[in-house]
């Protein structure tokens, strides 16, 4: 009996992309039979880049430094 060759799928998704549930369907006709089909379902999450976590840090700590100044000037 034939064996089925692996298949192995690479998928690039670009940047600027929106969370949700996206499909991926795709055929391949082989020496081992008829057309054979497949559908997949996959989640996008969205996941911060490590410089932008890092801005995010650095913003809240000036708003914080800003306000423990302001409140000493007050006192």
């Amino acid at each position: 009996t034939p064996q089925p060759n692996p298949r192995i799928f690479d998928l690039f998704i670009p940047p600027g992309t929106g969370p949700g549930w996206y499909d991926l369907e795709y055929a391949v006709a082989g020496s081992f039979g008829p057309l054979f089909y497949e559908d997949q379902h996959f989640y996008v999450k969205v996941i911060p880049e490590p410089s932008t976590l890092m801005l995010l840090g650095l913003g809240l700590s000036g708003l914080g430094l800003f306000a423990r100044r302001r409140r000493r000037r007050t006192s």
